[in-house]
């Protein structure tokens, strides 16, 4: 029987018929249940395709039960596969000292922790901050601020937006008059655009266009709806109305040499006459 607090899961008996006991039993010397996921472990109990966060760090879990991914530079929200209604976020500080190898200049950290916000817009939890919209049944859909005010972006939605830090951080991420783009997956979790590692870019595409709420459309594109029901591109206004251009702003990021010295990627509004203000 479980009568202690360091035990593990046990049998009850009843009449000759034994069964697992349900129970979560935690251990004394740990505070841990029993079986939970490890993810530094080479062989533990964490679930597929999930992020989970130990001692400050985000670790991707690819495939079930093996060693998972420490994610060297997270910088957004990702949903908790550890704890239901949870989701982590990752911020960066500057790093003070010996230059690292790999992006030198910054430390990472990784908090998670419930969302507490029952709201429909995002002036209660500000730019980078999560709420959630509970509908008649109970069920939660989870947004993230990318503005101060008016509504969030919904998470588990694949979409690209981009976003204006010039004045207002995103998840520690600050420059006058620059943006960044924030990725959108379908799995509840949403990151900043950043370099690889040797300098070069995820896209190659050196403009963006976006419609007035910030998603960002491929550069022939002529949707005028969306699945998140904002305007697309083009709109009943007129096609060059809503058109919003930026362009990727290489040497925010890197040196005179093209060395790479910070990995985000910036970008900055083209204010072209045909096009309107960005």
């Amino acid at each position: 029987m479980c009568a202690e607090t360091a035990c593990d899961s046990y049998y009850s008996c009843t009449s000759g018929l034994c069964q697992i006991s349900a129970e979560s039993c935690k251990r004394a010397e740990t505070g841990e249940e029993s079986g939970a996921c490890d993810p530094e472990a080479a062989t533990n109990t964490c679930l597929a395709e999930s992020y989970y966060v130990k001692s400050g760090k985000l670790y991707y879990c690819g495939t079930a039960n093996v060693a998972c991914t420490l994610q060297e530079t997270p910088l957004g929200v990702f949903k908790d596969a550890a704890t239901d209604g949870n989701y982590i976020t990752c911020t960066r500080q500057e790093h003070v000292g010996r230059r690292r190898s790999v992006t030198p200049t910054y430390d990472y950290t990784c908090t998670s922790a419930p969302v507490s916000v029952d709201s429909s817009q995002c002036t209660a939890a500000g730019v980078g901050g999560l709420y959630y919209v509970a509908d008649a049944n109970g069920t939660k859909t989870y947004y993230v601020c990318i503005a101060a005010t008016g509504a969030g972006i919904p998470l588990g939605t694949a979409s690209e937006y981009m976003v204006d830090v010039g004045s207002t951080a995103l998840f520690s991420i600050q420059d006058t008059e620059k943006f960044v783009i924030l990725s959108f997956d379908a799995d509840g979790n949403a990151s900043i655009a950043q370099y690889n590692i040797n300098g070069t870019a995820k896209s190659s595409e050196r403009y963006k266009y976006t419609n007035s709420k910030g998603l960002i459309f491929a550069r022939n594109a002529s949707t005028k709806t969306t699945a998140n029901g904002v305007e697309g591109v083009c709109d009943a206004s007129g096609p060059l109305s809503t058109i919003r251009e930026y362009k990727r702003d290489f040497c925010s990021s890197h040196d005179e040499e093209d060395k790479l010295t910070d990995i985000v990627e910036y970008f900055v509004a083209v204010d072209r006459n045909s096009g309107g203000s960005p």
